[in-house]
């Protein structure tokens, strides 16, 4: 490089020695700097930019948004499922013309079933869906308004959950020759909820509970009817009283035992909670090609 002092002369005898040194140093800083290394520049090119983020959140509720923002990406809260829960392959079967649907999106942590009218799922009898003393089953739902009434869950003379004419969620538990009186909740047509329906036979009885909190409860007592027959959703386990079109049904969960808040809190926030120790499983109806879920990916049990 050529000597900066070759082309920087003072034209001013008045300025003092000093002053154009200090000119020189500041100049030859920036003129003499060396050149970028090409690793350096290589980097800097393949630095991706950063990116501003929309995040969507649905618990069974409308989602929310963080509006202002460059480039947006969406993401989808999935259930977690915990070390110690492991397949449990329980068969289950679509009933009808396989019509039924499993969308991913605007939907409960990636997964629901969407009712078409006809078609029903039915689970054969196992000793995991027969309880005597204590009994858990948790859902997400979007109903329609109700007609005529439908059947959500059906263990024929065991338990079941249903909707009647008001637009009125029921659960009842089968025990001593009848179903036990109804817990329920009047609901609002086309807006997602979750629901924990539970029974203890001795001493606590049934409870129903709306997003967290409870809606109903007695102080029933008596051992859950315990019977061969298959479990029916979105149907009685026979197909009769089926379920609606645009009845939406996510992450179905059934254990033995009667859960806690805690447990309550840990469902509402998408979290399989096997602190318990008793058995669990899960329909999460994650969506895929498959009509219904798969036996391996999609039904689980405590281990």
């Amino acid at each position: 490089m050529s000597n900066i002092n070759d082309y920087l002369k003072p034209t001013d005898y008045g300025h003092v020695r000093k002053d154009i040194n200090k000119i020189l140093s500041l100049i030859h800083d920036l003129v003499a700097q060396e050149p970028e290394d090409e690793g350096n520049k290589e980097r800097i090119m393949l630095t991706p930019h950063i990116k501003l983020r929309t995040t969507s959140v649905s618990f069974g509720a409308p989602s929310w948004e963080e509006e202002e923002v460059r480039d947006k990406e969406a993401f989808v809260f999935r259930r977690k499922k915990p070390a110690s829960v492991s397949t449990y392959e329980l068969v289950h079967t679509q009933v009808g013309a396989g019509a039924l649907t499993f969308p991913v999106s605007n939907t409960w942590y990636g997964g629901r079933c969407d009712a078409d009218g006809t078609n029903y799922i039915t689970i054969d009898d196992d000793t995991l869906l027969n309880p005597t003393a204590e009994l858990t089953i948790a859902c997400k739902l979007n109903l329609p308004a109700s007609g005529g009434g439908f059947i959500l869950f059906e263990k024929t003379n065991q338990y079941r959950i249903r909707v009647q004419d008001t637009n009125t969620l029921e659960f009842a538990i089968y025990s001593g020759g009848a179903y036990k009186t109804a817990l329920t909740y009047t609901y609002t047509p086309s807006t997602s909820f979750s629901m924990v329906a539970s029974y203890k036979s001795t001493g606590s009885g049934q409870k129903l509970y709306i997003d967290g909190s409870l809606v109903d409860s007695d102080s029933e007592t008596g051992a859950i009817a315990t019977s061969s027959n298959k479990l029916g959703i979105l149907a009685s386990p026979t197909g009769t009283s089926i379920a609606l079109v645009n009845t939406g049904l996510g992450i179905f969960t059934m254990l033995n035992d009667e859960v806690d808040s805690g447990w309550i809190t840990n469902y509402e926030n998408g979290i399989l909670d096997t602190s318990s120790g008793n058995e669990i499983t899960t329909i999460e109806f994650t969506g895929d090609d498959s009509p219904t879920p798969d036996a391996v990916a999609g039904l689980f049990k405590s281990s």
